[in-house]
């Protein structure tokens, strides 16, 4: 007979087998959910995110209701991040920098070294005499952020190649905030020169918040189309009871993600295969949720009507005899703050190249994967309708710009010949492969303009 103590070690063999092969294959699951393979150090550092109240989730979902608790008024820039606690430094292995928390200045990643008066950067850089970082700023929305978020360093190295950066490192600087549109984009800039910041290089990345937010937020809550989006709800003082439960809606479920965030940080489940990828389910779930109800939010917000609300929150107003019209005239500020932006730049000894975002609702645009379609372009979103509307303009302003010397080029078919799945909500946003694609054609297009002739920044 099979002594007990075999039979214990057989079962036990057994179990562990099973355990392994539950955990191989939950490996697998995650690939297969998210479209990337597990990595426990980036999976926590989601869950920190999540955990610090600066949410990468919130980043890449519709963000289409009340002010996250984390975002400021700026009385120049509309709004700005709420500066958090600074953390660890860059990570190199994966091209990425410390994007949690917010600086001094109200934007991600450590303190700007390009703003006169701090030790690590501006004029006074050159105190032992090497030649100062050249400094590439980055402006957009949350397209631009998580491209400076998930591959500055790939942006650093690829932009190093040019000449016109020989002798000197580059660093890229993120001035990119959700939401943002311009004239958003042109006031940052001048503020940031106006209090003595030292900038080389300007990239925008932009478009798509320029022709959708102010239809699909904007309008629905009577405010001015260009002001800053969910303007009602930054200067908002008492909030009617309806909308207030809605709020509190909203609230539970954040607080069920960090808490979801919390408990699977713990040993040992943040090292488990089986545990993140039940942890990414829900917590898209939980993210969804939030979407859901923040969307839920700005319909009742609307519902309640422009006539109850005072000049403070609604701004000036503007109507259109047709959507042709209101589609030009978003368009055309949109051109019109690049063009500024773009002579700023000029005027500053700033060499400054700008690009049109791309977009999933754009035809011909992406080849979809298994799956991405569904994700992409799912059924009756409130983006749809104004970006099928807006993008057709704004590939004709970007040639109009071209035209007048604006180093501006389009990016809508970057993704034309990937099959393999990119975009991962139904709004804008791309995964890690996306921002990676973006950022090395945005760098090759630069570089080809400097060695065409675009003139070198002047380093002042």
């Amino acid at each position: 007979m099979i002594s007990k103590r075999r039979k214990a070690v057989y079962f036990g063999s057994l179990l562990l087998m099973l355990f392994l092969v539950i955990e191989a294959m939950s490996a697998l699951g995650y690939r297969v959910v998210t479209g990337e393979w597990l990595s426990f150090e980036h999976t926590q550092g989601q869950r920190m995110f999540i955990q610090s109240g600066i949410s990468a989730r919130l980043i890449d979902a519709e963000d289409r209701g009340p002010v996250p608790r984390w975002q400021v008024l700026h009385p120049y820039l509309g709004f700005v991040l709420q500066p958090s606690k600074q953390t660890a430094g860059s990570n190199d292995r994966n091209n990425t920098k410390d994007t949690t928390s917010s600086n001094d200045y109200g934007f991600t990643g450590a303190l700007p070294p390009f703003v006169i008066g701090q030790a690590t950067g501006g004029r006074d850089a050159n105190q032992a005499g090497r030649a100062r970082p050249a400094v590439v700023a980055v402006v957009g929305g949350s397209v631009a952020q998580r491209l400076v978020d998930v591959s500055a360093r790939l942006l650093e190295r690829e932009l190093a190649k040019s000449a016109c950066f020989a002798g000197r490192a580059v660093e890229v600087v993120n001035l990119a905030l959700p939401g943002v549109k311009q004239p958003q984009q042109l006031l940052t800039l001048d503020y940031f020169l106006s209090v003595g910041a030292v900038i080389d290089v300007l990239i925008s990345l932009d478009g798509f918040n320029e022709v959708v937010l102010p239809i699909a937020e904007n309008e629905a809550q009577g405010v001015f189309p260009f002001y800053p989006r969910n303007w009602k709800f930054h200067v908002a003082g008492l909030q009617e009871t309806a909308l207030m439960v809605r709020v509190g809606e909203v609230e539970f479920w954040r607080s069920l993600r960090k808490s979801m965030a919390a408990v699977f940080s713990g040993f040992p489940l943040r090292y488990s295969p089986s545990a993140n990828t039940l942890w990414v389910v829900l917590d898209h779930l939980a993210g969804r949720s939030i979407s859901l109800k923040l969307l839920d939010l700005t319909l009742a917000q609307a519902r309640v009507g422009p006539n109850s609300d005072s000049y403070l929150k609604r701004g000036p107003t503007r109507e259109y005899a047709s959507e042709e019209a209101q589609v030009e005239d978003l368009v055309g500020v949109w051109e019109r703050s690049t063009e500024l932006m773009h002579g700023s730049s000029r005027a500053a000894g700033i060499a400054s190249f700008h690009f049109l975002q791309p977009n999933q609702r754009v035809e011909g645009s992406k080849v979809f994967a298994p799956g991405e379609r569904a994700v992409a372009l799912p059924e009756r979103h409130g983006y749809d309708a104004s970006t099928r509307q807006g993008y057709p303009g704004l590939i004709a302003g970007a040639e109009r710009m071209r035209a007048k010397g604006i180093p501006f080029d389009d990016l809508t078919m970057v993704f034309a010949d990937i099959a393999e799945t990119i975009y991962i909500d139904g709004c804008c946003h791309v995964n890690t492969r996306g921002s990676r694609l973006m950022t090395l054609e945005i760098a090759r297009i630069i570089r080809e303009r400097f060695a065409a002739g675009e003139p070198c920044p002047e380093f002042r």
